[in-house]
């Protein structure tokens, strides 16, 4: 399912109102979690200076670890944009050897493109009460990092997200 709209707030609107008219399946789990899911979710989402200032919390401390692993890698790899603005080899992919990480998002690509900065993430699983918002932010931390360490000529492109399960715990 594509979700068309850009702001994070209209997102998280529509993704709250599917979850509560059970628009998403209902799964039962064979390690007794039962969830709701809405399988195969993609939307785009735009940079908001003023949504990266709100204080969310992080759904554990596995999480906040996370998202500073992401910022200095995001940071290091500047480099391949500043080298060749054209590059396709601007991706993070999370291995996720440190057991206390859930791996939950793999996989980030950045791409300039008329001196537009686009961001593509694929995440694996995650919960929309508790880490929804704060991935959302860590995405919009992570165009801002690599924004800040290049010339401003670039602008924020857009964010598109793919989840393969969205889900919410019962």
């Amino acid at each position: 399912m594509k979700i068309a709209y850009k702001s994070i707030s209209v997102i998280e609107e529509t993704l709250s109102d599917y979850f509560k008219q059970d628009f998403c399946k209902n799964v039962s789990s064979n390690i007794g979690k039962d969830y709701k899911e809405i399988f195969n979710i993609s939307y785009d989402l735009l940079y908001d200076k003023s949504f990266i200032d709100i204080n969310i919390r992080p759904a554990s401390v596995a999480d906040a670890k996370e998202r500073k692993s992401l910022l200095i890698e995001s940071a290091e790899k500047t480099k391949l944009i500043e080298i060749d603005s054209s590059t396709r080899q601007f991706v993070i992919q999370k291995k996720y050897e440190d057991s206390d990480l859930a791996s939950c998002i793999p996989l980030f690509q950045f791409i300039v493109r008329e001196n537009k900065l686009y961001l593509f993430v694929h995440a694996r699983s995650q919960n929309f009460y508790s880490n929804w918002l704060y991935d959302n932010q860590t995405y919009m931390l992570m165009m801002e990092e690599v924004l800040n360490n290049l010339n401003d000529e670039i602008t924020a492109g857009d964010i598109f997200v793919t989840i393969a399960s969205l889900h919410s715990y019962k």
